[in-house]
């Protein structure tokens, strides 16, 4: 017993380390992190939906035709899409947090430590400018995208861009967008969207926001397609 409780603790203890550089301070409040696939499709779809969010990011950029692994791990992919999705919100002030990154480090920790300011930014930009407060239980686990690449982890945290770049003021065009790209991918976008969660009182009219009065069309259209 004493051994299943000490196994317990470990596992909470490395989702709530941050690294500073220097080192490591609990911040389980600020990122909640979770493990595991949460609500995002079967396991067995992992590699198919991971590409398909590929494509997804990789049209926002015209002149980005591939995606490596290391610039999701390192955070870099999605400071660039994020620049796409609202470069006013997302700004030069803003970019001055990373200044010091380096998107070649292979010390994990310290990559861990970039996606979790990227993840904080992104969550508070939904909450923010999309009035959307995304569900602790949906986040991605920053330290197992750092550590170990976790597509499972990755496509958690695609999808909490995703609900910005569909909420916010560029929707329009970010909708548009999507109904330009092959339908696997905009299946799989439709998905993504309604494996979204929130919390508050308003969660059902946040819900409804970004599958329903938003992308309703899309989404409607997507389901025909699909059925």
């Amino acid at each position: 017993m004493g051994s299943s409780s000490t196994d317990e603790q470990k596992r909470e203890d490395e989702n709530d380390i941050i690294y500073d550089g220097n080192n490591s301070s609990m911040n389980g409040v600020a990122l909640y992190l979770n493990s595991g696939y949460g609500s995002i499709r079967d396991s067995t779809n992992v590699e198919h939906d991971y590409d398909c969010l590929l494509k997804w990011m990789m049209s926002l950029q015209a002149n980005v035709t591939h995606i490596e692994l290391n610039e999701l791990t390192s955070g870099r992919a999605f400071i660039d899409a994020l620049r796409v999705i609202d470069s006013n919100y997302f700004n030069d002030a803003w970019m001055e947090v990373f200044k010091d990154a380096n998107y070649e480090e292979r010390e994990w920790r310290l990559r861990a430590n970039v996606l979790r300011k990227i993840l904080k930014s992104v969550l508070k930009y939904n909450e923010e400018i999309c009035n959307n407060v995304i569900s602790k239980n949906i986040l991605p686990n920053v330290m197992v995208i750092a550590r170990d690449g976790s597509k499972e982890e990755i496509i958690k945290f695609i999808r909490i861009v995703v609900a910005a770049a569909v909420n916010g003021p560029r929707r329009d065009g970010m909708i548009k967008n999507i109904f330009d790209l092959e339908k696997s991918v905009q299946h799989t976008l439709m998905l993504t969207i309604q494996g979204l969660e929130f919390e508050g009182d308003n969660s059902a009219e946040c819900k409804s926001a970004v599958v329903g009065d938003r992308v309703v069309q899309p989404t409607s259209q997507w389901t025909v397609d699909f059925a």
